[in-house]
């Protein structure tokens, strides 16, 4: 099956971008995940669709520049492609998973909102470690 390329505008991303070194025979390689909600607007009825989530993977300096740059709420525009892969159970099954590997991403927000999303993010992980600490 070829890749079937994917868009997904105006979505703001659900939690933080997590990124990990995948090992490989190069040498480590970036590889993020984030998932990304969406909710398209039909324009004559003005109703609006139930939020679309995806989970996106990135790989090397995008991943590395999503892990840096984006964070919950961050709003982007995406575009990537859909694999079906097909793996085989420990009992044998065959499985099958869609995958969405995203190729670009355009970064919404200004400097400034993201730099005030990054202190309030800040600020509620401490306050969260310091009520964990006060139990």
């Amino acid at each position: 099956m070829s890749p079937v390329q994917i868009t997904q505008r105006h979505a703001h991303l659900a939690g933080p971008v997590l990124l990990d070194q995948i090992p490989t025979t190069d040498g480590p390689r970036a590889r993020a995940t984030f998932t990304a909600l969406s909710q398209r607007r039909r324009s004559k009825t003005d109703q609006k669709d139930p939020p679309v989530a995806i989970r996106w993977t990135l790989w090397g300096a995008l991943a590395d520049h999503a892990a840096k740059y984006l964070g919950r709420g961050s709003h982007v525009n995406v575009v990537g492609h859909l694999h079906n892969h097909r793996n085989t159970a420990e009992d044998g099954r065959t499985v099958h998973t869609f995958v969405f590997t995203a190729d670009e991403i355009d970064f919404l927000d200004t400097k400034a909102e993201a730099d005030a999303r990054r202190e309030r993010n800040t600020f509620v992980a401490e306050l969260d470690r310091a009520q964990a600490a006060a139990r």
